[in-house]
């Protein structure tokens, strides 16, 4: 994320994840500051984690907005 909004410092608050049968739902909340300037906020963003037999993450797929929401964040 540094690389892609070299402008913000980025921290993940808090994340809660929820298991079913084959996946896992995930929220993570998000707080995000632009450096040289007050402007601050945070926004949370969902979405599910696929895992292997071993639990190795195998993908992640954020819910259908939520990429769009990160980007209008930093905008």
């Amino acid at each position: 994320m540094r690389y892609a909004y070299p402008d913000y410092v980025l921290a993940t608050e808090e994340i809660t994840l929820e298991e079913a049968e084959d996946y896992y739902t995930f929220a993570a909340e998000v707080s995000y500051a632009k450096k040289e300037s007050d402007e601050s906020g945070t926004f949370t963003i969902n979405g599910n984690i696929q895992t292997d037999e071993e639990g190795v993450i195998t993908g992640i797929q954020y819910h259908k907005g939520q990429y769009e929401k990160l980007e209008n964040a930093l905008k």
